[in-house]
């Protein structure tokens, strides 16, 4: 079995063990509609989202989850200069980055780079670190706190790129999940 099927089980299943409520329970695509794809220039698009986190297994995990929503693309960088690259090269509609990484730019340096000359890119920030309360946060920015169900992060998204009116106030699993 590849590493990604065995990942994906193992992360389904450490979700399931997890879920706060019944209601997490149920497939995303009952919970929150399918977002509709973006009409560009007549033809359809699906949202592109890149994924930046130096954790591996984080990225992965957060990739595969919203892998699983079935309607946006979905591009990982394992540090900040490698996004930024990535961003500068290809279309993408919401930048998903941890805040804290290595190397000499951190998530929200990354984010004011790319949205200087993108100003169009929507921007989540998320960490595992608690007290950000220090973080600022630029005009429509969100932050997401790790750890996060799939569901949480699907609402985030949905919100953050106008599919839906707001993300529900509870997003976390308390101390366990990624």
């Amino acid at each position: 079995m590849p590493a990604t099927t065995r990942l994906k089980r193992y992360l389904q299943s450490f979700a399931l063990s997890r879920a706060a409520s019944p209601a997490e329970l149920q497939p995303l695509g009952q919970v929150y509609p399918d977002p509709e794809p973006i009409s560009v220039e007549g033809r359809k698009c699906m949202p592109t989202i890149l994924v930046v986190d130096d954790e591996e297994l984080v990225r992965k995990w957060v990739a595969i989850a919203i892998s699983s929503f079935g309607r946006y693309e979905v591009l990982e960088a394992g540090d900040a200069q490698s996004a930024f690259q990535i961003a500068a090269e290809c279309p993408i509609d919401l930048l998903l980055s941890d805040c804290v990484m290595q190397g000499p730019m951190s998530g929200p340096d990354l984010a004011r780079k790319v949205t200087a000359s993108r100003k169009h890119v929507k921007v989540i920030l998320m960490s595992g670190y608690e007290g950000n309360d220090h973080l600022q946060l630029e005009q429509g920015w969100r932050f997401l706190q790790k750890p996060f169900l799939p569901a949480a992060l699907r609402a985030m998204i949905m919100e953050v790129l106008g599919e839906r009116p707001k993300a529900p106030a509870v997003n976390t699993l308390g101390t366990r999940g990624i």
